[in-house]
């Protein structure tokens, strides 16, 4: 079976979640011993070197243009056709379905139908005409798709009822966990090559995400904050995000990081005495997986798709107010018995995401979706 894969976002010099998402599968599809030939279509902004070594059952198409809307609406389904794919698997929740080539999806969420919900800050012109292109398309092409892949139960039911999509056309598949952050140093030492790097943590610490999208929720975690450091004055914050933040004032204690690398980040996991994280929206809340795999405790908002990856191995607080989140914080850090307890079944319900089960689903789906 000829499998055609947008595979532009693996190939980034620093690939992120549906970069990431992409990698991991590929290699999972190797590890399986499948025996398919996938044709890789990257664009001109692709970074070769980025996923290593192509086994040789992967042909590499790079399409011409850096426009991410020309290569969806134009370049992609051009090339699909000439390339007598017997499936095109669509990864980073856009496309155009092709005629004659059956089509699966994967709609990690759906946040471009709500970013004026939670965000003021400007989009560059051509992002906001390629958002409003995909929002106005969407919804048809998920209808002319053999199958949408949904990442958790919550996307899934967010699927159908915004778009109207038929629950018996979407599949529900878990994304599995990252290996590196299963295969840090000790806490000890985490500290300390952090601490060799110029990130001055102090040895009690908070973990949380930074974002200008207010879906993230940072706001709700600084606002928390000063209430826990009141009552342990050892305790810092740090947080860390890509965006650079304009007009919020640090909380005394607070490390902003900025954006950090990978293995910076798997190090702060390690390090950090409890992740905190009070996001609105995930399509699958790859944070809190990260942090349970890390032996880290976390405590969560409970929204969205969280509890799906949560379980009963985090602490959630039911709505967004700073003074019960600090309780649940105080709570944790007051207790090492049940800090260590938290930790310990995080670790454990890490283990349940796995990729070699993700790709098995995934390649069950596009078999199924070729042959339907």
């Amino acid at each position: 079976m000829r499998i055609g894969v947008d595979a532009r976002y693996a190939f980034r010099r620093q690939p992120r979640g549906i970069g990431r998402y992409l990698q991991a599968l590929l290699a999972a599809y190797r590890a399986l011993g499948v025996r398919d030939t996938f044709v890789l279509f990257v664009d001109a902004q692709a970074d070769l070197t980025a996923f290593g070594d192509l086994p040789a059952d992967c042909a590499l198409v790079r399409l011409p243009g850096r426009n991410p809307l020309r290569f969806e609406e134009w370049e992609l389904p051009r090339h699909a056709r000439r390339h007598r794919l017997d499936v095109l698997h669509l990864p980073a929740n856009y496309g155009r379905v092709v005629p004659g080539v059956p089509t699966v999806f994967t709609v990690h969420d759906l946040i471009e139908f709500r970013r004026f919900e939670f965000s003021s800050h400007p989009l560059p012109l051509r992002h906001r005409v390629g958002r409003a292109v995909r929002i106005r398309r969407l919804p048809r092409e998920l209808h002319r798709a053999r199958a949408v892949v949904a990442p958790s139960l919550w996307a899934a039911d967010d699927i159908e009822q915004r778009l109207g999509v038929p629950r018996s056309r979407i599949r529900v598949i878990p994304h599995g966990c990252f290996e590196d952050v299963r295969t840090g140093p000790p806490r000890a030492e985490a500290l300390s090559r952090l601490r060799a790097q110029g990130l001055a943590v102090p040895e009690r610490f908070l973990l949380a995400l930074d974002a200008v999208d207010a879906r993230k929720n940072a706001a709700l975690v600084r606002a928390a904050f000063p209430r826990v450091k009141a009552r342990l004055p050892d305790v810092g914050l740090v947080t860390v995000g890509h965006e650079h933040r304009e007009g919020v004032t640090l909380e005394a204690g607070e490390i902003r990081a900025g954006y950090v690398d990978r293995p910076t980040l798997c190090l702060l996991y390690r390090a950090a005495s409890l992740f905190v994280f009070g996001s609105l929206q995930e399509g699958f809340g790859f944070p809190v997986l990260e942090a349970m795999a890390s032996a880290t405790p976390v405590v969560a908002l409970r929204a969205s798709s969280v509890p799906e990856v949560g379980g009963d191995a985090v602490l959630y607080v039911d709505e967004s107010d700073p003074g019960k989140l600090a309780d649940l914080v105080l709570q944790v850090l007051g207790d090492p018995d049940l800090a260590a307890d938290l930790a310990l079944r995080g670790e454990a319900r890490s283990q349940v995401f796995t990729w070699e089960q993700s790709a098995r689903e995934h390649h069950r789906c596009l078999v199924e979706a070729a042959g339907s």
